[in-house]
């Protein structure tokens, strides 16, 4: 009789959801977070293509259609000013029927048996993996013909099945992936590292380096992997690199509490029983002096590490009470070309970071330690890689992407001509 009780209150939230999303579209709601600010450069004149560029491998009809769909959701959350309601009675109604997983057209939210929220990686067919080593090799000769080194380098990832927190019956191809394009790449002898195999990164519990609301890693995590990248980029270029920079001692902690809710929670909302988590900010307590510009509209911000590598609209009252996505307060979010000179730094090193959002929290800790950071996020760049890389030569490139797989837009990030 319980459980016939807890149906049916299910079913009334669901057409109450219904309802809900109906009205929502009469309704106009602000523009989402993302790449935001008028465009006055054309990336893609300045460092044009000196051929046309074939098309990562075609996608099944399905995976077309999930695409199509994301789009017209994507449009909807822009528009619908009842899409907060929309989202907890569909949060709450999922709680209800105690469902680990929390259907989105963008893309699914899964509980993990701890409470952590995480999406999966599916699995990489063959192909999109041999076009993604393929440009791997093809970036690494075009370097080595500039004096110029590789590194491919994979974060950690949430959903991690070997930590065994997956739902019953649920799989992800995290490490399969990352597995089967580490040995790819050795092949090809092109260095690379996969952090999940990283011993004692953090000397934390695994899912203690990670937000429970958010797919991303912590800042202090973030750290860690820095002074990890750091070792390699010793290793390969040569170059000496200022151990303070990664000295934990060197660095304060400021902790926000119960602000950060992360884009899983969002998603699910507060219905599904999410709620706001700690946010720790490290900056360090020596001298900085830094000059960060936005490729994109040519906005150009210098001092010290919080004045220029923080945004710190993203870490007020205001944001916090907004429920803002605050991640984007690390290196200024999601941006298809960020040039960031350490003013201060005892070298003449220059790397180009080629990115997606999880690199933001290490980029803020290596940005200390090299005086040129050339930052590319490949999945908003539309301009040639290899022509920035003629014009601004670097002693190395380090990809820092999530393995390619079937999700939407891993495959295109790793276009890396």
């Amino acid at each position: 009789m319980k459980s016939l009780g807890v149906k049916r209150i299910a079913c009334v939230l669901f057409f109450a959801l219904l309802l809900v999303n109906a009205l929502s579209l009469f309704f106009r709601k602000p523009e989402a977070n993302g790449v935001s600010g008028k465009a006055v450069i054309d990336l893609a004149k300045v460092y044009p293509f000196e051929e046309k560029q074939p098309a990562p491998p075609r996608r099944s009809l399905a995976q077309r259609l999930s695409s199509l769909i994301g789009k017209v959701d994507n449009a909807c959350n822009r528009r619908t000013a009842l899409l907060d309601a929309y989202r907890y009675t569909y949060g709450l109604s999922a709680r209800l029927l105690g469902k680990a997983r929390v259907e989105d057209l963008e893309e699914d939210v899964y509980r993990l048996d701890n409470g952590w929220l995480t999406y999966l990686t599916l699995p990489c067919e063959q192909e999109t993996l041999d076009w993604a080593v393929e440009n791997a090799s093809e970036l690494q000769n075009f370097l080595a013909e500039r004096d110029g080194r590789l590194l491919v380098v994979f974060p950690l990832a949430k959903d991690d099945e070997i930590m065994g927190q997956l739902p019953r019956g649920v799989t992800s191809y995290r490490n399969r992936n990352t597995k089967a394009i580490c040995a790819a790449l050795d092949q090809r002898g092109i260095p690379c590292m996969d952090m999940a195999e990283e011993s004692g990164l953090t000397g934390q519990a695994f899912y203690d380096m990670f937000f429970r609301t958010d797919h991303h890693f912590t800042h202090e995590t973030g750290f860690a992997m820095a002074a990890h990248i750091a070792e390699k980029i010793r290793a390969l270029t040569g170059q000496v690199l200022d151990e303070a920079c990664f000295d934990r001692a060197n660095y304060r902690a400021r902790r926000y509490e119960g602000v950060f809710m992360g884009s899983q929670g969002r998603k699910v909302t507060r219905g599904y029983g999410a709620s706001c988590e700690d946010l720790t900010v490290l900056t360090p307590t020596f001298e900085t002096s830094f000059r960060l510009t936005d490729a994109l509209t040519g906005t150009v911000r210098e001092g010290n590490y919080e004045q220029t590598l923080l945004d710190q609209s993203m870490l007020t009252e205001e944001a916090f009470a907004a429920e803002k996505d605050l991640y984007r307060a690390f290196m200024w979010g999601d941006r298809p070309l960020k040039q960031v000179e350490n003013l201060l730094a005892d070298n003449e090193l220059r790397i180009l970071v080629i990115r997606d959002s999880k690199a933001a929290v290490i980029t803020t800790f290596l940005a200390c330690a090299i005086r040129y950071l050339d930052i590319i996020d490949s999945r908003h760049f539309q301009g040639s890689i290899q022509t920035f890389i003629q014009q601004n030569p670097p002693d190395l490139v380090l990809v820092l992407l999530h393995s390619p797989g079937q999700d939407r837009g891993t495959a295109r990030q790793w276009r890396l001509k």
